[in-house]
């Protein structure tokens, strides 16, 4: 019972540092931008999905692990962006109102990407753990 509140705590979570990362930058040109603009949308996708796979935890495992897994990769974007603006923009080429300054930014970003790739351990491991406890339906000889 332990694990099955974590799971949708770590989703909760990182719809809320997701939203709070993206909140400041909704009314400014970033969301205009021809890249940045895409940026803010998946991570605004990446927050329902993180809402609906809280909600999941207790109806489906599976749908729910799949749904976060979804989630962490439209959200990974956003933080990527701003974790290494030179990489990125290197990596996506496009109009850029500022160029990159460095290939590595420090702030929020890194807690974001962190608490991404712990949702997606538990995402992996709900779905390793439901395939693991599934009968071999061929008998062993």
């Amino acid at each position: 019972m332990k694990w099955k509140l974590r799971e949708p705590a770590a989703y909760l979570l990182c719809a809320i540092l997701i939203w709070r990362f993206t909140s400041p930058l909704e009314e400014t040109e970033f969301s205009g931008g021809q890249i940045t603009a895409r940026l803010l949308n998946m991570a605004e996708i990446g927050i329902l999905l993180f809402i609906t796979a809280a909600i999941l935890v207790f109806l489906s495992s599976r749908i729910s692990a799949g749904t976060a897994a979804i989630a962490c990769l439209t959200s990974l974007p956003m933080y990527a962006y701003f974790a290494f603006p030179k990489a990125f923009q290197q990596l996506f080429p496009g109009e850029y109102s500022v160029p990159g300054s460095a290939y590595s930014a420090w702030g929020r970003s890194y807690i974001g990407i962190v608490t991404l790739l712990l949702a997606l351990l538990f995402s992996i491991r709900t779905l390793l753990n439901l395939n693991a406890s599934k009968p071999n339906p061929l008998p062993r000889l």
